[in-house]
């Protein structure tokens, strides 16, 4: 027989020697302790952000008074970005504001909110504006 040949043979399964698979038992306890502690995926990570109202760009936002009640922090193609739940306030002709959610995705309204976030100061009332900045001439979002 060639070399050929016993590599075939091989390849094709005939020469292969079986291995026993052995069922090793688990202690019930140990069972019960490996379900209470190990996690589920979609339990961590999987969440999504619910919060009420319409969904609108942010740029709608500015200039206007708004009560922001929270945020959450999600990834995106572009890196990290907020989703905030805010509530538009009542001009003095109105009776009452438009819940709304936006994402907002500017450096320096995230370190705002997490930095609001950080001192428990939810809800906060608050005005986005559009900055331009001296040094760079570049256009910026802000809470005032």
């Amino acid at each position: 027989m060639s070399v050929r040949q016993r590599w075939l043979e091989v390849v094709r399964g005939r020469k292969r020697k079986k291995s026993k698979m052995v069922d090793i038992e688990t202690p019930e306890t140990e069972k019960e302790t490996s379900k209470s502690t190990v996690k589920q995926f979609g339990d961590l990570y999987n969440k999504s952000i619910e919060f009420e109202g319409e969904k609108i760009e942010e740029k709608e936002l500015i200039g206007k008074n708004i009560l922001i009640h929270d945020f959450g922090l999600l990834n995106g193609q572009f890196g990290q970005f907020a989703i905030v739940d805010a509530t538009i306030l009542p001009a003095p002709n109105e009776e009452e504001g438009k819940r709304v959610q936006f994402s907002e995705g500017s450096d320096v309204i995230m370190r705002q909110l997490k930095a609001i976030k950080e001192d428990n100061n939810f809800p906060i009332k608050a005005v986005i504006e559009e900055r331009t900045s001296e040094k760079s001439k570049l256009t910026y979002r802000t809470l005032t």
